[in-house]
């Protein structure tokens, strides 16, 4: 006889949903670094399409991009959970 939790689940289902759980929450944080990536691109494409406004300093530029990439390393890692075939 096997064991169910006071939710009904066998351990098996148990682990199921957990791991789907799992997938959901990359998900949604795999969307919300994709916006701050989206977010940092847009501040440095708007920063060029302004003739009038001063250049972006050397370092400001460098600081964005690499705060892109953190987003763009985090997201990578991320897809690994749902999507472990494609990163390999």
């Amino acid at each position: 006889m096997s064991k169910q939790s006071q939710t009904g689940l066998t351990g098996s289902r148990k682990i199921r949903r957990q791991a789907e759980s799992h997938r959901l929450d990359a998900l949604d944080e795999i969307s919300t670094r994709c916006k701050r990536a989206i977010a940092l691109a847009g501040l440095l494409e708007a920063s060029g399409k302004h003739p009038q406004a001063e250049p972006l300093a050397a370092a400001m530029v460098t600081e964005v991009g690499f705060l892109i990439l953190v987003e763009v390393r985090a997201m990578e890692g991320l897809l690994k959970i749902i999507w472990p075939e494609a990163t390999r």
